[in-house]
């Protein structure tokens, strides 16, 4: 009986799995970066290369607006001939280790032929006084 029961665990509980829980062909866990280190970063994995990672202001500096504009933005390479979509996600903290800024890319290259270069950017608000105050940034990139 107890074999039994953990046979049919075995077959059902992965088809109970959420949708995020299946098996992904790249995850490079979240990484520490420093600040000054984002425009140097370069990650590889799952046939991708990530670099030229860029957090900038995006509009104007508007005197008493409490927010600003500001894109997070990334190039990939597809270097290998499957279909590749990329996610790749940013989190600032500052030295209490609070969230100061999130960003989210997205990278969705279908081209069967390798070497296909994508760029993507996200615009967000933040305060610039909480984007001065980041401390640390953690990165992901994950590739189902």
């Amino acid at each position: 009986m107890r074999k039994t029961l953990i046979a049919i665990a075995a077959i059902t509980l992965p088809a109970l799995q959420p949708a995020g829980a299946a098996a992904q062909e790249f995850d490079s866990g979240w990484r520490r970066i420093a600040p000054a280190a984002l425009g140097d970063l370069e990650l590889n994995g799952g046939g991708v290369r990530l670099n030229n990672f860029v957090l900038a202001r995006a509009d104007q500096a508007r005197e008493g607006q409490p927010v600003a504009l500001y894109s997070f933005s990334a190039t990939a390479v597809k270097q290998t001939e499957a279909r590749r979509s990329v996610r790749v996600e940013l989190v600032g903290v500052n030295a209490e280790r609070e969230p100061t800024v999130t960003a989210a890319l997205v990278f969705n290259m279908a081209a069967t032929q390798p070497n296909r270069t994508a760029m993507d950017t996200h615009r967000f608000p933040v305060r610039p006084a909480d984007l001065e105050a980041t401390d640390a940034f953690f990165i992901r990139v994950m590739i189902p």
